[in-house]
């Protein structure tokens, strides 16, 4: 079937080319026929081991690296180091990243060429390495150590249009002074710089939760030394900090530079319990930076941490020497020339009055049998500086008679341990999850009370202590079951009735009015979520301020005889442009839904108001979706998020254009004027929004190109000729749905997901050969289970690596494995212990 319809594209392919070849048809050199031509080849040779298939890559490839040559711009960016690596050079290179992606770049990512003037001996690159290595900007880093090299290279690390543009003068100083403008402040680039991709924000959150539980953290950065130390300069800091900390009992200070041994004797013994040491704890210089996007607050100077701290709007006393005021009052956000230790701490009290009064969440509650308490912790409820004070009377003369000793020993024990017995009242009735007071999941159900048992007991495997509110508009008897079955289980669900007859979308807003935690999300009753990526959701949103929704990577799955996992649905990139009407024509360019994403509960709520205003399903879902985009960026977490059951499920009608092109063509045109007037009236809440002129113009044009991939020739022809041979509708869109929808799939040979060497099958094979895959596992009721995952899963579009790495595998089948089955919901105790997910090879099993 693939041959023939490439067969049948054959003569348009060859007009085209005979249109580009006499100058009829303009394409960008990146899509002209000879580039995609070659892209295609280089595409299908790469990774195949055999000599003319490396011969025909190595040509394919060097054509488009000549193309590129020839035709591109702005695609390499060069700088310039010539001194030692400090803190004022990593701060030039978070500007130069700025300064590339203002330029702007003509692709993507873009190639980054680093020349070393001086003695390369004597610099040391590991820090600046490690900045450049968290970028999402470049695609790859040219060093370059000597001129030689440099005048050799200029041919293949540079296009003709930068090396006539003169490309040493348009090199970066990293060494020299560069200026600090207060606009960047606003670019939506920083997330790329200071990319999340690498994973370090988890271990931020661990480090923060288990080191500093139900604290005020505040990140410092301190003055360095060439080689990066903060010693010289601690000394002061620490004691003003301990100042602070006696003041306000729940702050806690994290130093983010290098320190050695002097930093840590620079200050007095009871001042040196008001700092902690990232780097001490065995945080790298990434996951300091993260560190210092993740903290409450930040004091320091503007250099790459304060860069990192204020582009993630951290509150806190920013300092530089530069006269422009780049402060925030709004935010908390204070700007000031460079102060002492005493004066910047001082301005930092009037960020602390302003503070959340609700505490970050332990990593693990304190629960009545522990004896476990942090140090920190300890001091400030024995109030500060009390232990120094009560150690002091335990020191008594050696001639103080034994009563007086154990008298004055009794005192202290009983102080302690009346203050632990309170910590532990205190801690005891709080969950140990965090999403417990932040999060509600809404479940819509209908006359589906098994997938509704099912999903839940599986959230209760999985030691949930979120709200959940199950909206329920089944027949009367099936309501009954489902009450019978959630009265049994956790006190954490609640179950509201409806009607049988209210609209889906009309009762998920009457639901979603009930929510009253800060961030919220709806799942199918025969879907399922992935509650370890519901918590990342939650922090980025958390973190993120301008952002509405966020949610990971869809994917189809199919639990019969076998659990198949089928395709990955959704997994575009985040929608953060700068305007609502950017991020509008983003999200219909390439369109995937959001509906099922953790919104902000307000934002949530907003959306959903006027769903009754528009009567078909395919109406509601794209006013929600661009109502959602115009009131903040949607944020793409690269990882499984959402498991959609492509098994037997309820019919809708008028929920896909096919459909509504099938059977009633004019229901686009009559609905169209009041979803553009929804949007026009969203947009005029938004500060930066167009007239309403030219508002509804861009709609207009944006939403022509959403349906242009749906009113193809062929399409349109198989709906005109069904109509005339007078084909009903219902038969049309069934005829439809099997010649482009769902064509049959033919099944490919098995491979075991993983060897019996242990390695990852897919990554071993490549895209080359199409295999599905299967694993042998035990589900948490000790059923054994066999999991089919097909090759399209990981290789979407024949693509040359696997798009699932072994460890997103390991952690999504983890989740499914609390997947199955049970018409009981349990209640599961939040504390209790989960076994991790653990790989079996098939010699094992």
């Amino acid at each position: 079937m693939s041959v023939l319809n490439s067969m049948a594209k054959l003569p348009r392919y060859a007009l085209r080319l005979y249109e580009w070849v006499t100058g009829r048809r303009l394409y960008p050199w990146t899509s002209s026929p000879p580039h995609r031509l070659f892209a295609l080849l280089a595409h299908r040779a790469y990774g195949w081991p055999a000599p003319h298939y490396r011969a025909l890559y190595a040509a394919a490839a060097g054509i488009l690296k000549y193309r590129e040559r020839i035709f591109a711009d702005r695609m390499n960016f060069g700088a310039r180091l010539q001194d030692t690596v400090d803190a004022n050079t990593l701060r030039n290179v978070v500007l130069w990243q700025q300064a590339v992606l203002n330029t702007p770049p003509f692709v993507p990512k873009v190639h980054a060429n680093l020349r070393i003037v001086g003695d390369v001996q004597q610099i040391q690159l590991d820090r600046l390495m490690s900045l450049l290595l968290m970028s999402d900007i470049f695609a790859n880093v040219n060093l370059f150590f000597d001129e030689e090299t440099v005048t050799d290279a200029r041919t293949t690390s540079l296009t003709i249009a930068e090396e006539r543009r003169g490309w040493r003068g348009s090199e970066y100083d990293l060494s020299a002074a560069q200026p600090l403008r207060a606009e960047i402040f606003g670019s939506a680039g920083w997330a790329q710089i200071f990319s999340t991709r690498t994973g370090f924000a988890r271990n931020i959150n661990n480090y923060v939760k288990t080191a500093h539980p139900g604290a005020f953290v505040i990140a410092l950065s301190l003055p360095e030394d060439d080689d990066g130390f903060c010693d010289a300069s601690a000394g002061p800091w620490v004691e003003a900090a301990y100042t602070i900390a006696c003041d306000f009992p729940d702050v806690t200070f994290v130093v983010l530079n290098r320190v050695g041994p002097a930093a840590l004797s620079s200050a007095t013994v009871p001042a040196q319990t008001a700092v902690t040491y990232a780097r001490k704890a065995g945080l790298t210089l990434a996951e300091t930076t993260i560190l210092a996007q993740k903290a409450d607050a930040f004091v320091g100077q503007m250099d790459m941490f304060g860069l990192a701290a204020r582009a993630a709007r951290r509150p806190g006393v920013y300092m530089s020497p530069v006269d422009e005021d780049f402060s925030d009052l709004a935010a908390n956000i204070i700007h000031t020339g460079m102060l002492r230790p005493d004066e910047a701490l001082a301005r930092l009290r009037t960020v602390l009055a302003d503070r959340p009064t609700h505490a970050r969440p332990a990593a693990a509650s304190l629960s009545a049998s522990s004896t476990g308490i942090h140090r920190r912790q300890l001091r400030r409820n024995l109030g500060a500086p009390p232990i120094p004070d009560t150690v002091a009377t335990l020191c008594l003369p050696e001639e103080t008679p034994t009563q007086e000793l154990i008298a004055a020993s009794s005192t202290f024990l009983n102080t302690v341990t009346d203050k632990l017995s309170s910590l532990r009242a205190a801690d005891a009735p709080r969950s140990s999850d965090p999403l417990a007071a932040l999060y509600t999941l809404v479940v819509p159900t209908y006359n589906r009370h098994d997938m509704l048992s099912q999903l839940l007991a599986y959230l209760g495997r999985q030691r949930t202590s979120f709200s959940i509110l199950v909206l329920d508009s089944s027949e009367a008897e099936i309501q009954q079951e489902n009450v019978r079955a959630i009265s049994g289980g956790p006190a954490n669900v609640r179950h509201i009735a409806f009607p049988p007859t209210i609209d889906p979308y009309v009762k998920m807003r009457e639901g979603l009015s009930m929510v009253t935690t800060p961030f919220c999300s709806l799942c199918a009753d025969d879907d399922l979520i992935i509650v370890p990526v519901v918590q990342r959701c939650v922090e980025e949103l958390d973190r993120d301020p301008t952002a509405a929704v966020a949610h990971g990577y869809y994917f189809n799955f199919d639990n019969t005889s076998t659990f198949d996992l089928s395709y990955i649905v959704y997994r575009g990139k985040s929608l953060d442009g700068k305007t609502p009407m950017a991020r509008v024509r983003t999200l219909f360019a390439g369109y995937e839904a959001v509906l099922y994403g953790i919104y902000r509960t307000p934002i949530a709520q907003r959306v959903f108001r006027d769903v009754d205003r528009m009567n078909t399903v395919l109406g509601r879902e794209l006013l929600t979706a661009a109502l959602t985009v115009i009131a903040g960026k949607t944020l793409r977490i690269p990882d499984f998020y959402y498991g959609r059951n492509t098994g037997e499920s309820f019919s809708y009608t008028a929920w896909h254009p096919h459909q509504i092109l099938a059977q009633t063509p004019a229901t686009l045109f009559t609905q169209y004027p009041v979803f553009r007037e929804l949007l026009q009236e969203a947009l005029t809440e938004q500060p930066s929004a167009p007239d309403s002129q030219t508002a509804g113009m861009v709609i207009d044009l944006v939403m022509l190109r959403y349906l242009d991939p749906f009113l193809r020739s062929d399409v349109l022809d198989l709906i005109i000729d069904d109509r005339l041979r007078g084909k009903g509708s219902d038969a049309i869109v069934n005829h439809l749905w099997d010649v482009f929808v769902r064509p049959p799939r033919s099944a490919n040979p098995a491979e075991p997901l993983i060897d019996a060497a242990g390695r990852f099958t897919p990554e071993r094979i490549g895209p080359g050969k199409l295999r599905d895959y299967h694993f042998d596992s035990t589900a948490m009721d000790g059923k054994k289970r066999q999991y089919r995952v097909f090759y399209e899963f990981f290789y979407p579009q024949m693509r040359s690596a696997a798009t699932v790495s072994r460890e997103q595998m390991t952690l999504l089948l983890g989740s499914l494995d609390a997947y199955y089955k049970d018409k009981r919901i349990r209640a599961y105790s939040p504390n209790s212990v989960i076994p991790d997910p653990v790989y079996r090879t098939e010699k094992s099993n």
